[in-house]
């Protein structure tokens, strides 16, 4: 796999990541308040205490920073100025969080929620440098194949 492949695969990968966490957030069908089983309910069991939803924050975000930072490590910004871009890609993954969180606020089945962000962080975060490590593993293979 070269460069370009990963690339391109890792941007269609935060896309994919993208929708799935706008529908997760932002649908009325991920609210077990609204009657709905897509994230809230498993097999007619709600989750007590919260933890099932931030899982699901956390899991999601994760996925999203492992993408970014697969596509971060193949961009050509992370080869002139990988510091500017790590915190760059970091501030996307908090802004997003932030913004799913708000935008939760104009829905009528869901609430904004800080600890809902602070799993997006997290999970953003150590997906984001699982993804930098994987990457890095990659990449460093490509070098020595050539």
């Amino acid at each position: 796999m070269r460069r370009e492949q990963i690339r391109t695969w890792s941007a269609a990968g935060i896309v994919v990541v993208l929708v799935i966490i706008l529908v997760a957030t932002l649908s009325p069908y991920g609210s077990a308040g609204a009657g709905g089983s897509l994230f809230a309910r498993f097999d007619g069991w709600e989750y007590s205490f919260g933890i099932a939803p931030l899982v699901v924050h956390f899991t999601l975000f994760g996925l999203f920073g492992f993408m970014l930072a697969l596509r971060y490590a193949s961009s050509d910004l992370a080869l002139t100025s990988p510091v500017r871009a790590m915190f760059m890609a970091l501030l996307l993954i908090w802004v997003l969080g932030g913004a799913t969180e708000l935008a939760q606020g104009w829905t009528t089945t869901r609430e904004p929620k800080f600890e809902d962000w602070v799993a997006d962080m997290l999970g953003g975060s150590i997906g984001f440098f699982a993804g930098s490590i994987a990457a890095r593993w990659v990449l460093s293979r490509l070098m020595a194949a050539r």
